[in-house]
């Protein structure tokens, strides 16, 4: 019993850096630190209060519209060309069989 402290008396010798307002920095580069290379989690400063214009975010959806349209596009394109590849193929082995 006598190696036991009571919590007050441990209070008393030993400050805790909270108490005192200490606060540690860590000690790594991160991406949330923004220290060393990673600075890419700080907020810009700058353009805080400003928004979009209403033809800006207009002519924005318009290109962002174009763009899937394009992607869907090509993927589209894409999967007929390996179709009609896939057709091709199976119609020169059926027909090298038959022969």
């Amino acid at each position: 019993m006598s190696h036991q402290m009571d919590y007050s008396e441990r209070s008393h010798e030993e400050p805790s850096p909270y108490a005192t307002g200490y606060q540690e920095t860590p000690g790594f580069n991160s991406y949330a630190t923004g220290q060393g290379m990673f600075s890419a989690g700080q907020k810009l400063s700058g353009s805080a209060g400003k928004t979009a214009t209403a033809s800006q975010r207009l002519a924005l959806a318009i290109v962002s519209l174009v763009l899937w349209v394009f992607t869907l596009g090509v993927y589209i394109l894409l999967i007929m060309v390996l179709f009609s590849m896939l057709i091709a193929v199976i119609n020169v082995v059926y027909n090298r069989n038959n022969t």
